[in-house]
């Protein structure tokens, strides 16, 4: 028992510094104590009104994007269905596709103005370049670009 007794002996300036090192832990664990209670209120505050601007315009946004897509879609069936054609689409057979099937799927945020078709020595380039203004709060507006093309070739 002696071995063991002297191996666990700790020296008495040791045993002070670790005394007064837990002295020290006490006391600032009870001086935290009263500022560790949570989120202020102004801070809850702020927090909610983040999550609600985050909110806002995930909600004013996300369907003028769904919408994009739509559009982005009507453009590749266009491309689609060429594929399937022995002759290439004439420019006005192009623009009322396009319309029909902007009217059919509920597409509002371009108009059949915004789409140019550019015929070159590849095939029919049909482009549309358009921005969407969204008003967010009072006078504040979320601006968002976009742009949709597909290239139509002349032979199959």
């Amino acid at each position: 028992m002696s071995i063991f007794h002297s191996h666990c002996d700790v020296s008495p300036q040791l045993q002070a510094t670790q005394q007064a090192t837990a002295k020290n832990s006490a006391s600032l664990a009870r001086g935290f104590r009263h500022r560790q209670l949570g989120m202020s209120s102004i801070q809850l505050v702020l927090m909610i009104g983040l999550f609600v601007l985050a909110l806002t315009c995930v909600l004013k946004m996300a369907p003028v994007y769904i919408q994009h897509m739509n559009a982005q879609s009507v453009f590749d069936s266009l491309l689609e269905e060429q594929s399937t054609r022995d002759r290439p689409f004439l420019k006005s057979e192009i623009r009322s596709l396009i319309g029909k099937r902007m009217n059919i799927n509920q597409i509002t945020i371009m108009a059949l103005k915004d789409v140019e078709i550019e015929k070159t020595s590849s095939g029919n380039i049909v482009n549309a370049v358009y921005e969407v203004r969204e008003p967010l709060i009072g006078n504040i507006d979320v601006v968002m670009k976009f742009e949709n093309s597909v290239t139509l070739p002349l032979a199959n």
